[in-house]
């Protein structure tokens, strides 16, 4: 999102990432310098309602750039 001068009011909206592969309800994430990592599949259904996740794959951290 970018904003207006003051800070204020968002100006512009843009998608980073979208319908990426790996995409399984993605969540978290973390800025460290230039770079947005986060958590593609995190797989939250598998433990809804008593289920123990055992179904569940390895988590997937995609990186994805900030700075054009």
């Amino acid at each position: 999102m970018s904003l207006n001068r003051n800070g204020r009011e968002i100006t512009r909206v843009e998608v980073l990432e979208a319908a990426h592969p790996a995409f399984a309800d993605p969540t978290l994430g973390v800025v460290r310098g230039d770079t947005l990592f986060f958590v593609a599949n995190s797989q939250w259904s598998l433990f809804a309602d008593g289920a123990d996740g055992s179904d569940a794959e390895p988590p997937v951290v995609l990186e994805l750039g900030l700075v054009p």
